[in-house]
């Protein structure tokens, strides 16, 4: 969208896509999950993003619920992707939208916590989607 100014200045106001929300049953809530994911679980990594795995194990943990049918995610975007939270988030909803759509090709009983590399800061959206599902279906497979 394009906005004059009084001093003949055109600045342009770029609006980000609106994202669904990731439905809280793939979400990972906890801090002890994440944990579970990082001590116990397998990793792979790409250009983008590097994803921590866990295969669930209901014997493992009882008192946690975790069952074999769950697919649950966590997204995460440090400080040293960029200071800004403002490109952190943006990027983060990147994310969320590509696993929404990766998320009916993918095979339920993993937990996963996919990280982003500072290099997806400044890639196109269609090399995010392409590297993040390649990815997870390597995973989820």
């Amino acid at each position: 969208m394009i906005r004059p100014r009084h001093s003949g200045v055109v600045l342009l106001y770029y609006q980000d896509i609106s994202f669904p929300m990731l439905a809280k049953k793939y979400r990972l809530k906890h801090k002890r999950d994440v944990k579970t994911v990082f001590d116990e679980g397998r990793g792979i990594s790409g250009t983008f993003f590097f994803i921590k795995y866990w295969r669930i194990d209901e014997s493992q943990y009882p008192k946690r619920g975790y069952k074999v049918d769950d697919l649950r995610f966590a997204v995460v975007v440090g400080k040293k992707v960029s200071k800004l939270a403002v490109r952190r988030n943006r990027l983060k909803r990147r994310m969320r939208y590509v696993i929404h759509e990766a998320l009916p090709g993918l095979k339920p009983g993993y937990h996963l916590v996919i990280s982003a590399k500072p290099a997806a800061l400044e890639a196109p959206y269609e090399n995010l989607s392409v590297e993040l599902s390649r990815l997870l279906r390597n995973v989820c497979l």
